[in-house]
């Protein structure tokens, strides 16, 4: 049998309740942002791609979940199973003396080959020697000479034949799969490495705006066995991470009340990899937290079906 003691953490009915409304504060202003410009009809450039690129809807996300690791205890009398369910994730919840919890027994088995190499992909990024000398070229290389482009409804801050010769006069040198899979069919042949999917494991880093972007996915494909209040400093961190991708970018995007880092000017060269360092310090706690999480997963997992 699953020993539950190894992991499970005791949560009281006010620290569950706190936990809930701090997830909630942190989240609810994005998604309401996001939903209001969709009833609109309008996109934001900037943070349509955390709800459009990434597959976890709104509604998800706003769920709260202690993760598998916490129990939350009621207080005796008032009985079961009368007491109000503060976990928002109801098919995946256990109800047993006065408490209730996130049921380990129910994450899928056959989703423990990906457990596994995701476990290995969040170890493998976090050992691994960060870069900081790509330079934000991505957005760049992702509409050099291309037909069309991710965001048409965006002006250029500066003119295509800019574009075209800043894009020539630089290296690109992506490590990441998913933002080189964007580039043009122009842009592509320049990278400094041509990259494959099943090579993802050679090359992301953790110095990555991307990579540590993808922490969110990462987190958001286990819930609600993740605790939520890890998940939404994850969403943030990929909120900040956007913000300097798209601020790095050769758009246009003073409507949005966001300043450009000029690539094109040492000072913008200085700037991003600045910010780009400040976002790898904060990936390395959460993703420590992330791999821990994982662990404690299949950990459960190999304890129920491997004896």
């Amino acid at each position: 049998m699953l020993n539950k003691a190894k992991y499970i953490v005791s949560l009281s009915e006010s620290e569950a309740i706190y936990l809930k409304k701090e997830h909630k504060r942190l989240i609810s202003p994005f998604v309401n942002d996001f939903r209001y410009w969709r009833t609109r009809g309008q996109k934001h450039p900037v943070y349509d791609f955390l709800f459009s690129y990434y597959s976890f809807s709104t509604g998800q996300l706003l769920r709260w979940s202690p993760g598998t690791k916490s129990k939350i205890i009621y207080q005796p009398g008032t009985g079961e199973p009368s007491f109000p369910s503060l976990i928002e994730w109801p098919d995946h919840v256990k109800i047993s003396n006065n408490s209730e919890y996130v049921d380990i027994h129910l994450f899928p088995l056959k989703r423990k080959k990906f457990l596994e190499w995701a476990l290995k992909y969040l170890r493998i990024t976090l050992d691994r020697p960060p870069v900081f000398h790509c330079f934000g070229m991505h957005e760049w290389a992702m509409v050099y000479k291309a037909d069309r482009r991710q965001h048409p409804e965006t002006p250029f801050r500066v003119s295509e034949d800019e574009i075209s010769k800043f894009v020539e006069s630089r290296q690109i040198c992506c490590t990441h799969y998913d933002a080189f899979r964007f580039f043009t069919p122009s842009s592509s042949p320049l990278n400094k490495v041509q990259l494959r999917r099943d090579e993802v494991l050679e090359h992301d880093q953790a110095g990555c705006i991307h990579a540590n972007m993808d922490l969110y996915k990462f987190g958001y494909k286990i819930a609600p066995f993740i605790p939520s209040n890890l998940l939404s400093r994850l969403f943030i961190l990929a909120k900040n991470a956007r913000l300097i991708d798209m601020k790095a970018s050769p758009y246009d995007l003073s409507e949005y009340d966001v300043k450009p880092l000029k690539l094109e000017t040492s000072d913008g060269v200085e700037q991003y990899v600045s910010e780009q360092k400040k976002i790898h310090d904060e990936s390395v706690p959460l993703r420590k937290e992330l791999i821990e999480v994982y662990e404690s997963i299949l950990s459960a997992i190999n304890g129920k079906w491997e004896r």
